[in-house]
Parts: structure tokens; sequence; C-alpha cells
């Protein structure tokens, strides 16, 4: 007697949760720009501002590995290539040129 085992695969939809990570870590981005430009001519919220800009800073950055993690996961297990995954690919390639240029210059 042989027990047949039958395994059903869902398909992933990490292309989606990419693009959101996307869109998050621009998200956070403008409102860190928002932060340093509306708090830096206030000299009393020097450090509420700095805390501020460090907490938002951080959850971009989570958000930012999260969308890498993410897109080398879609690409890994090769989903329907549509505006998702090649907005979320394009997107994250070029943010991470940018943090490399800010860095290294």
């Amino acid at each position: 007697m042989e027990i047949e085992k039958t395994f059903t695969v869902r398909p992933t939809n990490f292309k989606k949760l990419s693009l959101f990570f996307l869109i998050s870590t621009l998200f956070f981005i403008a409102l860190i720009a928002y932060v340093l430009i509306t708090y830096v001519a206030i000299e009393d919220h020097s450090t509420l501002s700095s805390r501020i800009v460090t907490v938002l800073s951080f959850s971009g950055f989570l958000l930012f590995l999260g969308g890498v993690f993410t897109t080398i996961l879609s690409i890994k297990n090769n989903e329907l290539k549509d505006y998702q995954y090649w907005t979320s690919i394009i997107g994250f390639i070029i943010l991470m040129i940018s943090i490399a240029v800010l860095i290294f210059s």
C-alpha cells in the first residue's frame, strides 16, 4: 500500500510586497527631507528633530532591506514579469546606486 503525497504550490507574490517596500522607502526618504527642512531653521528643536530623523532613518533602512530581500526572492522564484516586478527591480537598483554614491563621495 503506497500513499501518494501531493503538494500544491502557492503562487508567490513577492513582487507586490517589494513594490510596497519601495513606495514606503521613498515615502520615508521624503518624510526625512521634510523634517530636516522644517526643523533646521528652529534651533530649539534640534534634539527633537535629531531623534525623529534617527527613528525615521532606521525605519526607512529596515524597509529598504526588506524590499531588497523580497526583490531577490521575486527574482529567484521567477515570478510573472509585469510592472510591479520591473518597477521594484529598477527602483531598488537606483536606490542602491544613489546610496553608494552618497557614501563613497
